[in-house]
């Protein structure tokens, strides 16, 4: 959890799937697991930084355009 938004077990394994495409040959363990919970830890928490410090119409802006995306 950071700041009460989760990060799930899927998450981990769609970040290990898209770093590791290709890859075939790496090893993935709890020690490469665990480097990848940290990182995306990292990453919310500066996200969540970013988005306290942003104007509202940006923000909504951002999930304009993520709604967008989705229907297509």
């Amino acid at each position: 959890m950071v700041n009460g938004e989760a990060i799930t077990a899927a998450d981990v394994d769609f970040m290990l799937e898209r770093m590791l495409q290709g890859q075939s040959t790496v090893k993935v363990d709890e020690t490469l697991r665990k480097k990848i919970l940290d990182s995306l830890i990292a990453s919310r928490a500066m996200k969540q930084q970013a988005k306290s410090q942003m104007p509202a119409d940006a923000i909504e802006r951002i999930a304009q355009t993520v709604r967008v995306h989705e229907e297509e």
